[in-house]
């Protein structure tokens, strides 16, 4: 049992009521909060395991390998992944764009990071068309 679940079961046997609603508001918080991350995270490994169809290399090894391929670290990776696809699901190339810019400095892996999410993406035809725009952008450079 956590640290906060113990105080707030503690603070009820106390009749301390008002700690008691801190310390279970505060343990929901930080269960809301994992949990949210966790999702993030899978989603994020779904993301790049959608890049590698017909593989069966498990996802640690398929996010390790684009992670060391490309430079980046893993959650940088994850995290990179997670942001752009929300922000692609929303249409908004441009802010995905931005956020390859900040993580990536490499324009030779920017161009490979879209090569390789751009298909294991569902994104609206335009969206589509700018982020090759860019990836050809970027191939050049």
């Amino acid at each position: 049992m956590s640290e906060r679940v113990t105080n707030f079961v503690n603070s009820v046997k106390q009749q301390d009521y008002a700690t008691a609603k801190t310390e279970f508001q505060t343990a929901m918080a930080e269960r809301v909060n994992s949990a949210f991350e966790n999702k993030k995270i899978e989603l994020a490994k779904n993301m790049t395991e959608g890049t590698n169809r017909g593989n069966t290399e498990s996802i640690d090894s398929v996010v390790e390998s684009l992670s060391e391929g490309m430079n980046i670290d893993p959650r940088k990776l994850a995290k990179l992944v997670d942001g752009m696809s929300t922000d692609l699901v929303k249409n908004n190339v441009d802010s995905a764009v931005d956020k390859l810019d900040q993580m990536i400095d490499d324009n030779r892996e920017k161009a490979d990071f879209l090569k390789m999410i751009i298909p294991a993406m569902d994104l609206k035809p335009d969206a589509e068309k700018k982020l090759k725009a860019k990836m050809k952008e970027y191939s050049k450079g």
